[in-house]
């Protein structure tokens, strides 16, 4: 029996179809998102929930906490309610978009690891969420990728004392045009609170590099950096180790060479930009060194120099 129920819940992907490991969320950064979200008593949402592995994590966890997932994808949806069914009977799965949900519906806890890169046009215009989207921030009319909108439709579900986890592609974190405007309109509202680098080749599917980005409400003054990116056990496929997972969760209230609180006006000069390798870069000593505008300034006279003679 515990055989069994072992495959039931954390059976590998390993061989499994690409639109099934596009629904599975490594082990590792599941345990990770519920440790800093540490939910107690709470209603626990996962938006994109795949095959139900963080509401299971946490149903393992926690037998406390109310729970609901939705997904586009049917069998993603039944084998998450099977799953479930043998943990928790406080829970409600739904199949269909995420940007469809309900507006009144609130949660305290929110994880999502949404599909990445997703092109708008695939988007329905009339999804509740885009139009309220779109009012709220104007600039998301103009993007090409769906990333902004999983990661607002996040914030409009989340309850006012509420802490969410968004896995995201390091493109959100830093690329310029509309995407820098977003960001800043998004961290002026104040809904970010951290943003943790991921390591390369953690997911099964993709080798794009990705951050963990945990939002919460009125955030106006700093922003936690964290770069997780050399925490992993290397492997064929990547992964933290439980003592990795606390070191990490640990650096959310710590200041360290990983670890850094950034405020808003230092992160307005890097054009709110959200990488954390941009906060935590270790400047290189250089014995006996010379600033290279010295260098090229020195250049530039002899230059002249020159020329006069």
């Amino acid at each position: 029996m515990d055989a069994l129920l072992a495959v039931v819940l954390w059976y590998s992907n390993n061989n499994a179809s690409r639109l099934d490991q596009d629904n599975e969320t490594p082990l590792s950064i599941v345990k990770l998102a519920y440790n800093i979200l540490n939910p107690k008593v709470n209603t626990v949402a996962d938006l994109c929930s795949g095959i139900g592995t963080f509401l299971t994590f946490t149903a393992l966890q926690n037998d406390k906490c109310s729970l609901y997932g939705m997904d586009i994808n049917t069998q993603s949806k039944a084998i998450s309610e099977i799953r479930l069914s043998l943990f928790t009977n406080k829970v409600e799965i739904e199949q269909g978009s995420v940007l469809d949900i309900s507006k009144d519906k609130k949660f305290d806890r929110i994880f999502c690891n949404y599909p990445w890169n997703i092109r708008t046009k695939y988007l329905s215009s009339n999804n509740r969420q885009i139009i309220d989207i779109n009012e709220l921030i104007p600039e998301t009319r103009k993007i090409t990728t769906s990333d902004w909108y999983f990661i607002l439709n996040v914030v409009e579900h989340l309850s006012d004392d509420g802490k969410a986890i968004v896995l995201t592609t390091n493109e959100i974190t830093w690329n310029g045009g509309m995407n820098k405007k977003i960001r800043e309109r998004f961290i002026k509202m104040g809904f970010l609170e951290a943003a943790i680098a991921l390591p390369q080749n953690m997911f099964s599917h993709t080798l794009v590099s990705s951050s963990m980005l945990v939002l919460s409400k009125n955030n106006f003054e700093s922003i936690r950096f964290i770069d997780a990116s050399e925490f992993a056990t290397v492997r064929r496929k990547n992964k933290f180790s439980d003592e990795a997972i606390q070191t990490i969760a640990n650096m959310l209230k710590i200041d360290g060479k990983f670890s850094k609180q950034v405020s808003i006006t230092e992160i307005a000069n890097m054009d709110y930009a959200v990488n954390p390798s941009r906060y935590l870069q270790t400047e290189i000593k250089v014995k006996d060194g010379v600033p290279f505008g010295k260098i090229i300034k020195k250049l530039l006279e002899a230059l002249k120099l020159e020329h006069l003679f």
